[in-house]
């Protein structure tokens, strides 16, 4: 019962100082942030190389699958395996979405850092 009551905390925000007087969105929402850096957006050094080492690495991952779904597709397509084949064809699409949404924000980072900007401002 201890944990899910700690869970339950955390959830809730039982611990947390609604009165100190430095509140922000980041304070409240420090997963925010985390987030973002996994995505390659920084915000103290944004021009950083840093950042595109973790998305370099996912987007060699997803290639490195799409790959091996572009030779399932050959392959479910000379058995003549059609189900196996469209499968591994929508696995393909579902694995394009990756690079694309990656390339999506670092192409908006100034709006999505301003974006974020804006929802601090009106939380406080």
């Amino acid at each position: 019962m201890g944990w899910l009551e700690r869970i339950k905390g955390i959830v809730l925000k039982k611990s947390f100082d609604f009165d100190r007087p430095d509140i922000c969105l980041y304070n409240f929402h420090p997963q925010l942030r985390i987030l973002f850096a996994l995505k390659g957006i920084f915000f103290n050094k944004q021009n950083s190389k840093l950042r595109f080492i973790l998305p370099a690495y996912f987007n060699i991952l997803t290639l490195l699958g799409m790959v091996f779904e572009s030779m399932f597709i050959y392959r479910g397509l000379t058995i003549k395996d059609y189900s196996f084949a469209i499968e591994s064809f929508l696995y393909f699409i579902i694995l394009t979405s990756t690079p694309l949404i990656y390339s999506c924000l670092f192409y908006h980072k100034d709006k999505i850092i301003q974006l974020l900007d804006d929802m601090n401002e009106e939380f406080k």
